[in-house]
């Protein structure tokens, strides 16, 4: 697609009424998300620590040595 084509697009997308705007951006949207993976939410793991019974509350130095106890478990 040329920039003019683009250009020409987005001239057309702009003359439509708001609602149409919206509604041709979502559309466009889900056609490029379709196919990308659903990934864990970014922390998940932090949240799950709560879940679990511990000796004692766990700080930010308690789950970064959890952390490397696995990554030191899964990758040897």
């Amino acid at each position: 697609m040329t920039t003019a084509t683009i250009d020409h697009v987005l001239r057309l997308a702009r003359q439509l009424p708001q609602r149409e705007q919206v509604r041709l951006i979502a559309l466009i949207a889900d056609g490029l998300t379709a196919d990308l993976p659903v990934l864990p939410p970014e922390g998940s793991a932090e949240r799950l620590l709560g879940i679990i019974p511990t000796p004692k509350e766990l700080n930010d130095e308690d789950i970064v040595q959890i952390r490397h106890e696995h990554l030191m478990e899964k990758y040897s």
